[in-house]
C-alpha cells in the first residue's frame, strides 16, 4: 500500500508546480516506512512532525533528497547508526526540516550525487529569498537544516 502511494504521488502529483504540504509529508512518511522495512530493528529512525500543514503548498519532491541522503549515507550494519527527521510547521507558514544522521567512519560513498546539488539549485530558484539552508558535520552527526517560508492557498470567492 505504501509503495502504491509513493508511486501514485510521483506519477500524478510531482508534475505540479506546487502540492499540498500534507501530501508531501505523507509521501515522506511512506518513504521512511518503506526504508524501515529493510533496516535492522536496532537502527532507530525517529520521525517527528509538529504543526498544521493545512492550506500550505510546497514544490513537490523538494524535501525527499535530504531524507534519502540520510538513509544512503547514515546507515551501517557495522557501526551504530541512527536517523532523526524533524518537521515543524509554524502558524505563519514557516516549515523547518531537520534531518540528522550518524556520521559514519566508513562512508558508503565519499562523493555526493547530483540529488542534493539539484535540490539546492531548486531552492534558490523557487524560494530565492524565502529559505535558509545549513548543511554541516557536527561531532558524530551530519545535519541538514532547512527553513522555508511557505504560502497558504488563496481562497477564491465567487459572488
Amino acid at each position: 500500500m505504501k509503495l502504491s502511494n509513493i508511486l501514485r504521488y510521483m506519477i500524478y502529483q510531482s508534475n505540479e508546480d506546487q502540492v499540498l504540504l500534507g501530501n508531501e509529508i505523507r509521501y515522506l512518511q511512506d518513504f521512511i516506512d518503506m526504508q524501515r522495512l529493510r533496516l535492522a530493528r536496532d537502527i532507530p529512525v525517529d520521525v517527528s512532525v509538529t504543526g498544521d500543514p493545512s492550506g500550505l503548498r510546497i514544490a513537490p519532491m523538494l524535501l525527499i533528497p535530504f531524507v534519502e541522503n540520510a538513509f544512503k549515507h547514515g546507515v551501517s550494519y557495522e557501526e551504530p547508526s541512527w536517523i532523526h527527521v524533524g518537521l515543524q510547521i509554524s502558524e505563519g507558514g514557516q516549515l523547518r526540516l531537520t534531518v540528522r544522521n550518524r556520521l559514519l567512519e566508513r562512508r558508503v560513498s565519499e562523493k555526493g550525487g547530483v540529488g542534493l546539488g539539484n535540490t539546492l539549485k531548486r531552492l534558490e530558484l523557487m524560494y530565492k529569498d524565502a529559505h535558509e539552508i545549513t548543511i554541516r558535520e557536527q561531532g558524530n552527526e551530519f545535519i541538514a537544516d532547512l527553513i522555508i517560508a511557505l504560502k497558504h492557498d488563496e481562497v477564491h470567492c465567487v459572488g
